[in-house]
């Protein structure tokens, strides 16, 4: 893709982040994609409910204002203020409302002219997840009907430059591509933590799969064919894919959503690359809550919040449950489970040696089971 082109000859880009109380890595996310050099792109911000006034440090940001960064050095100060507008959501029975909040344009551009803006904010009333977040978004975009792409990005990821650009290419180059995702590595220690995505997926990892972390031997091509999913650190999909697929499952809330939204990709007829040359910084783990360090007699150990293993413990197994039962049935839903049970218990006893709540979390280790073969789906109402 020839950066030189016009915005006109170029396909337009919608970038998805979701934000939830981290204002500081979505700024330096931001950041990071303000200076990339594809310029048809229009960045679309879901805050997911925060409750740490993530949206007033954003936008104090947006507007040069003193946000006070805890880490002076990673202020990342725009050059000029950055145009955009504030929408908030409401639920309704045939979808969401948009409701303009502020306009902050400048005078030049027309007030009702928001296409070509170079943020749009979007405030939701709850936290509805990273599937449903997303899908606010998409619903924002679909509206628009502008758009050849959507790229679907964490806002724990820092971007090179030319990432945009190296997945367009792919797209260019494998017509068969539904989505593209990046060279993901490791923004604390530069390690790899996978190209593009996983192996492939079966019932055993019922949609986990294991990522790819080394290229083949003798691989010279910019780009990876991905047998099981795209992580969804960083995933680029054709706007079509949507047409004939719809939106992320919000049954999930989180994790496993995009494993089964690619599952169901590559169902369709399409095929999952990685852009090799397209280089995504992932801090992982922003999402998860903290761990702090729990003692038994002389052994100490890193230990999950309790908020943190609502996510890693019980969406954990209730998803997985729900993906097998999904995509492959009862019966390998239930064989999965069986060859789960020692890791099950594991998580037990770590319960039962080191944690608080002992009560809380056990019985959410049931419910995860419980749930995930009912099809009790959703937010989980221990998550605020």
């Amino acid at each position: 893709m020839d950066k030189k082109n016009s915005q006109n000859s170029c396909p337009k880009v919608y970038i998805l982040i979701i934000n939830y109380n981290n204002w500081e890595d979505t700024i330096e996310c931001l950041y990071s994609l303000f200076q990339n050099e594809y310029k048809n792109y229009q960045i679309i911000l879901i805050d997911n409910h925060s409750q740490n006034n993530s949206v007033e440090y954003i936008r104090a940001w947006l507007e040069r204002k003193n946000y006070a960064h805890p880490l002076p050095s990673l202020s990342h100060t725009l050059e000029q203020d950055m145009p955009y507008l504030l929408y908030q959501i409401e639920e309704k029975d045939d979808g969401y409302k948009f409701t303009l909040l502020e306009n902050k344009i400048p005078a030049t551009v027309e007030p009702n002219d928001s296409k070509s803006l170079p943020l749009i904010l979007i405030a939701t009333k709850t936290n509805l997840g990273f599937a449903e977040g997303n899908n606010v978004g998409l619903l924002y975009v679909l509206q628009q009907n502008d758009f050849d792409y959507v790229w679907i990005l964490n806002n724990d990821t820092v971007v090179e430059k030319r990432s945009l650009i190296e997945m367009l290419q792919v797209f260019e180059q494998c017509p068969s591509a539904g989505i593209v995702g990046s060279k993901l590595i490791y923004y604390s220690s530069g390690e790899i933590q996978a190209y593009g995505g996983t192996k492939k997926i079966t019932w055993i990892n019922a949609g986990s799969g294991k990522y790819i972390t080394k290229l083949p031997i003798n691989h010279h091509l910019p780009y990876l064919r991905i047998p099981g999913y795209i992580i969804g650190a960083s995933m680029l999909v054709k706007r079509e894919v949507f047409d004939k697929i719809g939106l992320l499952d919000k049954n999930y809330f989180m994790w496993n959503e995009e494993s089964d939204f690619c599952f169901r990709v590559i169902k369709n007829g399409y095929e999952l690359f990685c852009a090799c040359n397209s280089i995504v910084y992932h801090k992982e783990g922003a999402s998860t809550g903290k761990q702090k360090s729990s003692k038994f007699l002389l052994f100490s150990k890193q230990r999950p919040s309790f908020i943190r293993f609502v996510i890693t413990t019980y969406l954990d197994i209730r998803n997985h449950i729900y993906f097998n039962k999904k995509h492959f049935g009862n019966f390998y839903a239930f064989v999965y489970l069986v060859i789960r049970i020692p890791n099950i218990l594991k998580k037990i006893l770590g319960v039962l040696l080191f944690d608080e709540d002992k009560t809380r979390r056990l019985s959410l280790i049931a419910k995860s089971i419980k749930d995930g073969f009912q099809g009790t789906m959703g937010k989980p109402k221990e998550i605020p």
